[in-house]
């Protein structure tokens, strides 16, 4: 803990086939905020502080990744690595980068968090320089998708992401309505502060869509035309550009739920 939360920590890795509810409940509120943190563990069909079967111990602890999501470290990404019904490692590991130069240290850890110091005495031992690289090598081929690929059927990885804090604040501020950039785009493009008179005008001129949950997306033949729009105007400050990039990615994934969600409506209302 001590060594992750000196201030010239820009990022750590723990690596811990074993890390899940017991580890995650007494370690992650801790960490500092500000720090980029992935853990990378291999839940398995065994639940690692009991040893006995449960049905899938990963569903547990993203149950309680999102109970305890505000405490949270802002930079949190959260791996379930495994091989089949097995772990798709062993060792354990901490890796810490630097903002001073990006150097990396890499430590090995005797025993699992979940387990420090209970049965056995708690060792780290930091790595030399050769052995360092050959393990940060190792551990971005456990999470590497394309890696993963090139490798027999049988020694492939199952890669699962089971809880990203940048994406799940990105899906709080949507639902919210509120914090995202995103919701100032129909107030930029009709130039218009009421945000539902903004959104009525956009729709009219066939811009955006809306459904009934108040989704909206850009109609996808209208980006090119928005984005001309905008640069011809002037109207591009930072604040707007972020907006409009915003709007944009959102559009790409969304366009067709909010269309079909418009359909659907409209087929109601015919009958």
């Amino acid at each position: 803990m001590s060594m992750i939360a000196e201030t010239n920590v820009t990022k750590a890795i723990i690596v811990d086939p074993y890390f899940s509810t017991e580890a995650l409940s007494n370690y992650l509120p801790r960490f500092q905020k500000y720090v980029n943190l992935e853990i990378i563990t291999s839940l398995t069909g065994v639940d690692p502080d009991n040893k006995k079967p449960v049905e899938k111990q990963s569903n547990k602890t993203l149950s309680l990744l999102k109970k305890i999501k505000g405490l949270l470290n802002g930079k949190l990404k959260f791996y379930n690595i495994t091989r089949g019904n097995n772990q798709a490692f062993h060792d354990r590991f901490l890796l810490l980068e630097y903002n001073d130069d990006k150097n990396i240290e890499v430590y090995h850890m005797g025993n699992s968090l979940n387990s420090a110091g209970i049965s056995y005495p708690f060792i780290i031992t930091p790595l030399e320089d050769k052995v360092a690289l050959n393990v940060c090598e190792y551990i971005n081929n456990l999470k590497d998708p394309e890696h993963q690929k090139e490798l027999p059927k049988k020694l492939r990885n199952n890669i699962e992401i089971l809880f990203d804090s940048v994406k799940e604040k990105e899906k709080e501020s949507l639902r919210q309505g509120k914090k995202s950039y995103t919701y100032k785009f129909p107030t930029i493009v009709a130039k218009n502060d009421n945000y539902n008179q903004a959104v009525a005008k956009c729709i009219e001129d066939g811009y955006i869509l809306a459904d009934e949950n108040a989704r909206i997306a850009i109609v996808e033949n209208k980006v090119k035309d928005l984005i001309t729009e905008l640069l011809e105007s002037g109207r591009l400050d930072s604040d707007r550009t972020i907006a409009l990039g915003e709007i944009i990615l959102l559009s790409n994934k969304a366009y067709s739920e909010v269309r079909e969600s418009v359909m659907f409506s409209s087929k109601k209302e015919k009958h």
